[in-house]
């Protein structure tokens, strides 16, 4: 997989180059295919534990992270993965789910986590939400073979 930074893009590079057919199960699968590759160029740190569909228990129910990943510095990172399919509203409620499930996950393992969603489709509105309010989330657009790492 070739991974493209920020800094490195040029407009044609943000055109999808691939559509993706897939469900959301098969944007996790192509992602862990990838994981080190993406974790290394995005500077993630190294990966010492890795959980897909990883649930974490509350009193009022749970919250399951797509990919949940542990690295040997002692941090972690979230990664939703989201086709963006349906509509935008896809997307951009993924903001609004990232940012729940970092919280819960500190709460609960006693650090913040890295945020990322990870989509075959990024809308200017999603970036332009995350840049506007400065949210901590890191987005990495997902694009057959291309990865491009927008934060």
């Amino acid at each position: 997989m070739s991974i493209i930074k920020k800094g490195e893009l040029t407009k044609e590079d943000l055109m999808p180059q691939y559509t993706f057919l897939g469900k959301e199960k098969d944007l996790e699968s192509h992602v862990l295919d990838n994981i080190h590759d993406i974790a290394k160029y995005c500077k993630w740190g190294v990966i010492k534990r890795i959980e897909r569909q990883y649930m974490l228990k509350l009193a009022s129910g749970h919250v399951i992270a797509d990919i949940m990943l542990w690295h040997e510095d002692g941090t972690g990172t979230l990664i939703e993965c989201k086709t963006g399919k349906n509509n935008r509203n896809d997307l951009i409620g993924a903001i609004g789910q990232v940012l729940f499930y970092g919280a819960t996950f500190k709460a609960l393992l006693g650090n913040m986590p890295r945020l990322v969603i990870a989509a075959p489709e990024l809308k200017p509105e999603l970036q332009a939400t995350i840049q506007g309010f400065s949210l901590p989330i890191e987005l990495i657009l997902i694009d057959g073979s291309r990865c491009i790492h927008l934060s």
